[in-house]
C-alpha cells in the first residue's frame, strides 16, 4: 500500500464527515444543511474541502436529486464507525464518563429474554439499582436498524448471516441453543424414535420465511425430498409464541431454544442437534462505538447466559 500523505489528514475534520453522511443519507443539500444546522454555502464549501482533500468527485447533481458517487458511498461507509467512535468517547473521559447512566435500552427476543436473560440480568439491575433497563422486543433486522440509529444501546439476537448483517453493527458471539421439535405430552412422537418423514406427517408451527429456523428446517426438508410434504399451519415471529401455540394443540413447534428451557415444561421435545447442528445467538451494538464500562459488564453477562 502507498504511504498516506499526512497533510491530507490533517486536512480532515469530524464536520466535513458529518456532513458527507448527511448528504449520502439524504440526498439534498438542502435537507442535510438543515439537518447539520449549515447553510447550503458552507455545506457546499465542506463538501469541495472533501473533494480537494480526496482527489475524487463525491456527488453529481440530477435534476433536483443529489447522487453520491461510488467514493463517497465508500468514504460514508468507512467513517461512521470513526464518528461513532469519537462520539463514545465522551462517555468514556470528562464529565459524562464520571455521571453513571441513567437508562440502558437492551433489544432481545421474547424466548431467550423469559428463559436464559432474566436470571442473569436480574443480579446485573440488583448491582446497579440507579440503571433503568428499557428492555424491549425486536427481531434482528429491527434490533440492527435501531442501534444504527442509536435508538438502542445493545441487542441480543440469533446471529445473522453476512447477508444479514447490517455494515454498521458489531457481532460478537455470545452462546448457543439448540434446535428441537417440540410436541405437546402424549404425543404420537414423543415415545418413538422420530424420522423426518414422522415429522412431517403432522402440521409445524414455526418462524416466518426468512427466520432462522424456517431456513435450517427447509433446508433441512429440502436435503430430504420433503419439501412438498409438510405444512405450516402457523407461522410465528419468535419461539415462545410457537410453544404457546403447541400447547393450544396446533402442531408440532420447531423452534431454537434450550433444552431445560422453563417455557418448555410439562412439553416433550426432541432435539434435532444431530441434523440441524446449533443456533448462535450473539451481542450487536453499533459499529465503532466504544463500549463504557457499564456496557461491557452487561455484555459479559449475556455471555454467561
Amino acid at each position: 500500500m502507498s504511504q498516506r500523505d499526512p497533510v491530507h489528514v490533517d486536512e480532515l475534520n469530524i464536520q466535513q464527515l458529518r456532513t458527507l453522511c448527511a448528504v449520502v443519507d439524504l440526498g439534498s443539500y438542502s435537507a442535510a444543511s438543515q439537518a447539520v444546522g449549515l447553510s447550503t454555502p458552507s455545506l457546499w464549501a465542506r463538501i469541495r474541502a472533501l473533494e480537494n482533500c480526496y482527489g475524487a468527485t463525491l456527488f453529481h447533481k440530477r435534476g433536483r436529486r443529489i447522487l453520491a458517487t461510488p467514493e463517497a458511498i465508500r468514504l460514508c461507509e468507512a467513517v461512521r464507525p470513526l464518528i461513532a467512535g469519537l462520539e463514545s468517547t465522551f462517555e468514556l473521559v470528562g464529565p459524562a464518563a464520571q455521571a453513571r447512566p441513567q437508562r440502558i435500552t437492551l433489544l432481545t427476543g421474547i424466548r431467550m429474554a423469559l428463559e436464559e436473560l432474566c436470571p442473569v440480568l436480574t443480579d446485573f439491575c440488583d448491582r446497579h439499582p440507579q440503571i433503568t433497563l428499557c428492555w424491549q422486543h425486536a427481531g434482528n433486522q429491527t434490533a440492527q436498524e435501531m442501534l444504527v440509529a442509536n435508538e438502542a444501546d445493545m441487542a441480543v439476537m440469533l446471529e445473522p448471516s453476512a447477508a444479514q448483517r447490517h455494515r454498521q453493527v458489531t457481532i460478537e458471539h455470545a452462546y448457543e441453543i439448540e434446535y428441537l421439535a417440540v410436541m405437546p405430552q402424549g404425543h404420537p412422537l414423543a415415545a418413538s424414535a422420530m424420522r423426518w418423514t414422522d415429522l412431517v406427517a403432522y402440521p409445524l408451527i414455526t418462524g416466518n420465511a426468512g427466520a432462522f429456523v424456517r431456513i435450517a428446517l427447509d433446508n433441512a426438508l429440502a436435503q430430504r425430498d420433503l419439501s412438498e410434504k409438510y405444512r405450516v399451519r402457523v407461522e410465528t415471529d419468535n419461539s415462545a409464541v410457537t410453544i404457546a401455540c403447541v400447547r393450544a394443540g396446533l402442531g408440532i413447534g420447531v423452534i431454537a431454544g434450550r433444552v431445560d428451557g422453563a417455557l418448555l415444561s410439562g412439553l416433550c421435545f426432541r432435539s434435532l442437534r444431530h441434523t440441524l447442528g446449533t443456533a448462535r445467538v450473539a451481542v450487536a451494538w453499533k459499529r465503532g462505538v466504544i463500549l463504557p464500562e457499564l456496557l461491557s459488564e452487561l455484555k459479559q453477562v449475556i455471555c454467561t447466559a
